[in-house]
């Protein structure tokens, strides 16, 4: 009887099976994207600092792409007003976003996040400006 020239020891197997774990999780995990929702919702945020209305109202544009409180997927503005007061300054900003949503169980869901009214958020673009949800609603 001869030495088998090939042994496999516990280390060996581990290894092996650690790597083949490592590329199945890479393969799932691909192009793992969160359900977004399938209809589209339009959601006005309400920017109350003066001062950060003033330094972004030359930035704003519309139709232009944002991101909605920290989310790596783009929602897209739609339009944008402004409200003065008596004095004819400016008091709050209005930005209007349009992304992908939907109702379940009974939460709103927006851009894969739940969604509240007077719910702080940040939108970030060309400009960053942190408001409030003040209205939204979902499109049929």
């Amino acid at each position: 009887m001869g030495k088998s020239k090939f042994r496999v020891n516990i280390f060996d197997a581990i290894a092996v099976l650690a790597i083949v774990l490592f590329f199945m999780v890479v393969a799932l995990s691909w192009d793992n994207k969160p359900y977004l929702g399938s209809k589209n919702v339009s959601v006005e945020v309400m920017v109350t600092a003066r001062e950060t209305i003033k330094a972004v109202l030359p930035k704003m544009k519309s139709a232009a792409t944002v991101f909605y409180s920290g989310s790596k997927y783009p929602v897209r503005q739609v339009s944008y007003r402004t409200e003065n007061d008596t004095y004819g300054q400016i008091r709050y900003l209005y930005i209007t976003v349009e992304g992908l949503g939907d109702v379940t169980s009974g939460k709103s869901i927006f851009n894969g996040q739940r969604i509240y009214l007077n719910q702080k958020v940040e939108l970030r673009g060309d400009y960053q400006v942190q408001g409030y949800v003040t209205d939204y609603h979902y499109e049929d």
